[in-house]
């Protein structure tokens, strides 16, 4: 699986690769990560984000935050699963959230990220999608 974090903080990134990375190992899954810290920068990567089948999202980066960064990149890549993921809320982020959750984003995580129920909902999410593709609905 092709997995992208963008976080303006390596920390942050490094925590969730690591999470990822030991929740792979744990699982016999097998992850390919790759790393951005900007919003701006991932957004001229194409090819990096054509590949990616789950992108984690921070929300409170500098210049283009992970909520501008995640609707730019939902209106190329609609299907993309985004997590939306923070260590800090206030409340004018709260009502960005509720837009955002208007607009199909379903995963919104603060810290402590919780893999298992992450990735359960994506597998269930692409089985549904190939059972109604193959299905005719």
């Amino acid at each position: 699986m092709n997995i992208i974090i963008c976080d303006d903080r390596i920390d942050d990134r490094k925590n969730v690769s690591d999470l990822l990375s030991d929740y792979g190992e744990k699982k016999n899954y097998e992850f390919t990560i790759t790393e951005y810290d900007s919003g701006e920068q991932l957004c001229e990567e194409q090819s990096a984000l054509e590949a990616c089948q789950l992108l984690f999202l921070d929300i409170n980066m500098q210049g283009m935050d992970g909520l501008k960064t995640a609707m730019r990149i939902k209106e190329k890549y609609p299907k993309l699963p985004v997590v939306l993921v923070t260590a800090y809320m206030n409340y004018a982020r709260v009502i960005d959230i509720a837009y955002l959750y208007q607009h199909s984003f379903r995963n919104i995580l603060s810290v402590p990220l919780h893999l298992e129920h992450i990735l359960m909902e994506y597998h269930i999410n692409r089985i549904g999608h190939w059972s109604n593709q193959y299905s005719g609905h």
